[in-house]
């Protein structure tokens, strides 16, 4: 869910928050647009991670489940 969308063009930065299923709890992303303007590429600018993203990168890392 974007709480504030600036599109152009072929550019587009969506501050998101988290939503379900999402870990982090805030997130900038920059959404590269093809020329029927579908999103082609997104890469994460900034997130900030709550405890509960954190603790469950570090059961990832231990090999738990």
């Amino acid at each position: 869910m974007a709480s504030l969308e600036i599109s152009g063009e072929k550019t587009g930065i969506i501050f998101s928050f988290r939503g379900k299923g999402q870990m982090p709890l805030f997130m900038i992303i920059k959404e590269y647009f093809d020329k029927n303007g579908e999103v082609e590429f997104a890469k994460v600018l900034f997130e900030i991670e709550g405890r509960k993203c954190k603790k469950e990168i570090r059961k990832i890392e231990r090999g738990e489940s």
